[in-house]
């Protein structure tokens, strides 16, 4: 879920909003708060997931199958509203984003397999999007259409917001030895900083679309993140994962890409009046995700 508002302009069409702050002072929050997590991993912990993957399956099959038809199910109640039910397909079709990330972190999960996911996802969108995009658009009566992502495009955004950081934050926990465990306690802090600043970010940029639509399609939208985070963390539990593992999979597979949902309605569908129901989700989805990232951290430590 991050936001490159300078390529979505619906992002940053309220006035009161610096260009400068939405276009470089998000990526660079993003970016710190990823190599924050990379200081907290090691390794080892990428090979025992090579290892023993059954989280990495489950999480794959929470983004490719479940996610999908939770939201096919939730766009079915709101079968009369095109507005609604297709951009619903949009957000379920995108793969979980960064932030995620930083949710699982604060919440106390498994940043390693949060990272890994989001890598093998967002490769994988390649073609599930698409198919999930098709699929969707055939199901709620909508002429049959086609999208195609970019692939050396799609490549890089993985490389550069997701794989370099973390490798920065690895690199500098191995260059600092034994004093990687005395800096954790700050990294931490950081990475809560960047996190609150990303919230505050995708806040002010939706704050015109939650004032004219709130009352039209919240309620989607809040069934819609509520079933995702409910059905994903059911697949983890029936896979007998353990908790930390369980709420790492939800809101790696429940916070889904806004900016790419965005870029399939407005660039290739051609179809921006679905824009605002994806930047609704947005927040929506944020005060969802930490909220259970807060409860987690206190209720649920292992």
């Amino acid at each position: 879920m991050y936001l490159w508002t300078t390529e979505y302009p619906i992002l940053a069409r309220n006035e009161k909003i610096s260009h400068a702050m939405i276009s470089s002072l998000l990526p660079v929050c993003v970016f710190v708060m990823m190599i924050c997590i990379g200081l907290e991993l090691v390794p080892e912990q990428f090979r025992a997931l090579l290892r023993s993957p059954k989280p990495l399956l489950v999480g794959m099959l929470g983004q490719l199958l479940v996610a999908p038809a939770a939201g096919f199910a939730v766009a079915a109640l709101f079968a009369g509203i095109p507005l609604i039910t297709l951009a619903i397909v949009l957000v379920v079709a995108a793969p979980g984003g960064p932030v995620a990330n930083g949710f699982v972190l604060f919440g106390r999960g498994r940043p390693d397999v949060s990272v890994s996911l989001s890598t093998i996802n967002g490769v994988l969108s390649l073609a599930s999007t698409p198919l999930i995009v098709h699929l969707g658009f055939a199901w709620f009566g909508d002429a049959n259409v086609s999208v195609s992502l970019p692939i050396a495009k799609t490549i890089q955004r993985i490389l550069i917001v997701v794989v370099l950081p973390i490798f920065v934050g690895m690199s500098l926990r191995h260059l600092a030895g034994v004093r990687a465990q005395q800096l954790q306690g700050w990294t931490r802090r950081l990475t809560m900083l960047m996190l609150l600043g990303v919230l505050a970010i995708v806040f002010i940029a939706a704050q015109e679309v939650l004032a004219k639509h709130w009352t039209t399609m919240l309620p989607a939208a809040l069934l819609l993140c509520v079933a995702m985070l409910v059905a994903t963390a059911a697949l983890a539990s029936i896979a007998r994962l353990d908790r930390r593992l369980r709420m790492t999979i939800a809101t790696e597979v429940s916070v889904h890409n806004v900016p790419l949902a965005i870029l399939m309605a407005e660039s290739l569908l051609e179809r921006p009046e679905l824009d605002a129901f994806i930047v609704l989700y947005a927040p929506t989805i944020a005060i969802l995700a930490f909220a259970w990232a807060c409860w987690h951290r206190v209720y649920h430590q292992d």
